[in-house]
């Protein structure tokens, strides 16, 4: 059998192919459909309820012959390839395909189509170009909101705990975090750690603890050893050359992710200004023929904006969801 798996880590998301045919994505119980949208180092392991790349393997393989080809960035080839260990009769094999310049230039093109959408004007009457309208006009409402979004400051790809609210409030996020552990941390609160990587938010190896001394970093490694498939990274807190390393691996990776979710929220913005049966009358009765006549041009403009725009949509959904850029990487390593 073989099985081909398929890793962008920008947007993050997972294309499988079995026997050359791709798994359907509407089949919720195809092989890692659940987790194909989140970040690979977080399934490849058992989680809560979800059970990890080789016991899924050993489901779909029955421990047969089979041949596993990876297509994606090495750094997590070799993670899924240490997760695999031990699984009878797999031959892994690693295939060059980073999708960060596809990726990217996808997200750089549909920042461009959503800029072009609701800024530019459009005409509104064949007989007079000066008759012009924009987003703005025509659906301030819609347009206050993307605003607020497009100017929403994102934090930063690694935060930092220095207090139990801030474990909280990353306990319901995702990306890096650097633990202090000489503040926070002991031996008999160690185990909270696991709460910052429900749900599949993060792996171990994205979480960082810090310690001032040599000899409280080394306790704590030798402590955590306990704790099967813990991949947590001890540093003591003058080190500095782990976040590089760690920055390449996921925080680049987070950055691209998070312009690429804000997108994807305007995108829903957007996509109420093309329901053009709404009510057009804002919840007032319309008290005389000058403001009935007033609401019909302005929904005839509205439709005809939307009809204007509607290949400017189709392009930037294509842009935002797609995933042909991953299935043409596997054709071009075939």
């Amino acid at each position: 059998m073989k099985i081909e798996i398929c890793y962008d880590h920008i947007r993050p998301y997972t294309f499988v192919m079995i026997e050359g045919k791709p798994v359907s994505q509407s089949d919720i119980y195809g092989f890692l459909y659940p987790v194909r949208g989140y970040v690979l180092q977080t399934w490849l392991n058992p989680s809560g309820s979800w059970r990890g790349l080789k016991n899924e393997m050993m489901d779909l393989t029955r421990e047969e012959p089979s041949r596993l080809v990876f297509y994606g960035r090495e750094i997590d080839y070799l993670d899924l390839e240490r997760a695999l260990n031990g699984l009878l009769n797999c031959q892994c094999q690693f295939v060059y395909a980073d999708y960060t310049d596809v990726s990217v230039k996808y997200l750089a093109e549909a920042e461009k189509c959503f800029e072009n959408i609701v800024n530019t004007p459009v005409v509104m009457d064949r007989d007079d170009s000066d008759t012009t309208r924009t987003m703005a006009e025509l659906f301030p409402e819609q347009k206050a909101r993307i605003t607020g979004l497009v100017r929403q400051q994102e934090r930063e790809w690694l935060s930092t705990i220095n207090t139990q609210s801030d474990f909280f409030r990353c306990a319901k996020d995702d990306g890096c975090c650097l633990i202090n552990g000489d503040r926070i941390l002991s031996y008999d609160n160690y185990g909270m750690i696991d709460t910052l990587m429900t749900g599949l938010r993060r792996s171990p190896d994205m979480i960082v603890v810090a310690f001032a001394s040599d000899e409280k970093k080394a306790d704590f490694i030798n402590f955590n050893t306990q704790y099967k498939n813990h991949t947590v990274t001890f540093v003591r807190s003058d080190e500095a050359a782990w976040k590089e390393t760690l920055r390449v691996k996921y925080g680049v990776p987070w950055e691209y992710r998070k312009r690429l979710e804000r997108l994807r929220r305007c995108y829903n913005v957007l996509t109420s200004c093309f329901l053009t049966e709404e009510d057009e009358n804002t919840g007032d009765e319309v008290s005389s023929m000058s403001s009935h006549i007033r609401n019909a041009i302005r929904k005839k403009y509205k439709k005809r904006w939307a009809a204007h725009q509607k290949n400017q949509m189709d392009r930037l959904y294509s842009l935002l969801y797609g995933i042909d850029y991953i299935k043409k990487g596997v054709e071009l390593n075939a």
